[in-house]
């Protein structure tokens, strides 16, 4: 690419798009570093950029290997990884949902003897009604006036399959009835608990059974798939025993869809790929209703492993802040599907209790906070659908409130309602306050990389005021950028010198072209040149600019007609421009129109004099 091709966006995205002023070579300049004996320190004391934030999640290493052999095993088969070996007190036991729950059930199929079920193979509905009442309310999805069917509450459904997996129910002839291993285990629960040995009993009753369940999730997948909505990602049956080692070094921490997501994607590029290759959707999409429901709703949760927390927008604490957001850029139908993202998970402290691990789990194969809302914010850039590019800056948002880029893209998105797209980027303003570039004395903020997603911020909160007319604000916010960024790396003087103009500041906007007409390519551009023109117009008239239009018409010939005849502007203006190229006067244009509108008479002198 020619050196004097600039880069030029007109979406301030912080990682897609280089902004106006900032050229592919930003990052490879040498003036600010020290000397060469001193590269290496000075590069070590420089913030990490996005890409380097991201890359240290690999997928290499022992921690690596060990959780991609686990995709698609069985227990028996990862026996050398760990094993169940539960061995947990009755305190703990009876934070264990599924237990209880199966325990009514089959305390339910004893009393009645045997229960036959309908001639579609469901429970009938006196039973099932019951069992909603005793031990499944929460999770009936419909109401109906004969009473819930057992299809209605999925969790029954389920775990009705896995006491039968298990060998806790017995189905001969059409008849639920109660084996002898269930009837077993119910005879050693129902023993006094006044007793040492009767406790002893109850609690090693309670642990057997409980690994008789936990062994039918993880090693009857396929035979419970038809206990699972017909959407199912098969990806996620074989990857539970994946998950499960995965967060078992997370004991206290949250775990996110996102995260399993993302650590699929990285382990097991090959089968990800074809598992969402026939789907119309995006990737966290399609995988992460799977996840939450066949991991964490099937089986994470009720055997006690994690436990669902409130999403940050539900918390008290942050619904204010979270929820303005929300409300300035989504529809109520939006809120309601955004607002039903399930998660976060907390990992529980029974993993130890559940499992004898015989390697070290992992604790480096997820996301942290800040490289999750990087990987969300790329999510939105790329998404085809507007619903789900505002669902991912939002959950980046939750996960890293300070996330500049994702208020960013989410105005982009509002940007047909101008008052909301503000109110998201002061949100995002406000979220950051007080973050200061981490450099070495003497380097500039743009080396810092997340800083320039700042930057970016209030650079399209600038521009939105202007669109706004509102331009005594923007002039300041410009200002502002320019006081934080002086070797303006992000183009803000392109922006604010035609907003000086029209606000009468035209001593202002002289000062501002001459300081940074310095370097040959700045000098010789059309928006030194052509503003030079403008501005000595708006000073003396004719008499000034004439002297000053032949080095504009050599910077650019095309401006001329960009500014006078080629109305109006399309609606997407170039990515890049080479200096004197068609695409510079068209981007020259765009930013300088109003300044030329507002000086009297300079565009009737302009069209005479080039038309003779």
């Amino acid at each position: 690419v020619p050196t004097r091709a600039v880069v030029h966006s007109v979406v301030p995205m912080a990682k897609i798009i280089q902004f106006p002023g900032a050229s592919h070579e930003d990052d490879n300049n040498q003036a600010d570093i020290p000397d060469a004996a001193g590269e290496e320190a000075f590069y070590d004391q420089l913030p990490l950029e996005d890409v380097q934030i991201l890359g240290p999640m690999g997928r290499s290493g022992p921690e690596y290997a060990a959780l991609s052999a686990l995709y698609g095993k069985s227990p028996k088969a990862a026996a050398s990884t760990f094993e169940l070996h539960a061995r947990m007190t009755i305190e703990d036991l009876e934070k264990v949902p599924v237990l209880w729950r199966v325990c009514r059930l089959l305390e339910l199929v004893r009393d009645a003897g045997r229960v036959k079920l309908t001639p579609a193979g469901y429970l009938p509905l006196a039973f099932v009604g019951r069992l909603a009442e005793e031990a499944y309310g929460e999770f009936q999805q419909r109401a109906r006036a004969a009473g819930p069917r057992e299809t209605d509450i999925r969790q029954l459904w389920f775990e009705r399959g896995l006491a039968m997996h298990s060998g806790l129910l017995g189905l001969p002839k059409g008849h639920l009835i109660l084996t002898d291993r269930g009837a077993q285990l119910l005879s050693d629960l129902d023993s006094s608990a006044d007793e040492l040995p009767s406790h002893d009993r109850r609690t090693g009753a309670l642990n057997t059974m409980y690994e008789f369940l936990l062994r039918a999730c993880l090693e009857s997948s396929e035979a419970l798939e038809e206990y699972i909505p017909t959407n199912h990602n098969p990806m996620i049956s074989k990857a539970v025993l994946l998950f499960m080692f995965a967060i078992a070094g997370k004991q206290g921490e949250l775990i996110y869809q996102e995260d399993l997501v993302d650590l699929l994607a990285r382990l097991l590029p090959h089968e990800f790929r074809v598992s969402i290759e026939d789907s119309l959707g995006d990737p966290l999409e399609v995988l992460e209703w799977d996840i939450s429901y066949r991991f964490f709703n099937m089986c994470a949760v009720p055997f006690g492993l994690c436990v669902e927390k409130q999403r940050a927008w539900q918390l008290e604490s942050q619904r204010e802040s979270l929820g303005d957001t929300i409300s300035a850029v989504l529809s109520s139908a939006e809120q309601s599907y955004v607002k039903r993202t399930s998660g976060p998970w907390l990992v529980t402290n029974l993993f130890p209790r559940v499992f004898q691990f015989y390697q070290e789990a992992p604790n480096e194969c997820f996301l942290n906070d800040r490289q999750a809302a990087l990987l969300l914010t790329d999510l939105a850039a790329s998404s085809v659908h507007e619903l789900y590019a505002k669902r991912y800056c939002l959950l980046a948002i939750e996960r890293d409130p300070a996330c500049a880029e994702a208020y960013v893209l989410l105005a982009s998105v509002c940007h047909e309602n101008p008052e909301r797209a503000l109110k998201v980027l002061e949100a995002g303003i406000t979220a950051s306050e007080g973050r200061q570039p981490e450099l070495p004395e003497g380097v500039p903020v743009w080396r810092d990389h997340m800083y320039r997603d700042i930057l970016r911020l209030r650079f399209a909160r600038a521009e939105s005021l202007a669109g706004m007319k509102r331009v005594t604000e923007a002039v300041a916010a410009y200002q502002e950028l320019l006081r934080l960024d002086s070797e303006d790396n992000i183009g803000v003087r392109h922006k604010l010198v035609p907003l000086l103009i029209v606000d009468n500041q035209v001593e202002e906007a002289e000062q501002l072209v001459e300081t940074f007409a310095v370097g040959i390519e700045e000098a010789e551009s059309a928006f030194v040149r052509w503003n030079r023109t403008l501005i000595a117009y708006a000073r003396g008239g004719a008499r000034l600019a004439a002297p000053l239009l032949q080095a504009a018409m050599e910077a650019n010939e095309y401006v001329v007609e960009e500014l006078l005849y080629a109305e109006p502007l399309p609606d997407m203006m170039p990515d890049s421009y080479y200096l004197g190229s068609p695409e510079e006067a068209m981007v020259y244009a765009e930013e300088s129109q109003a300044a030329w509108r507002k000086v009297k008479g300079v565009r009737a002198w302009l069209r005479r004099k080039v038309e003779g």
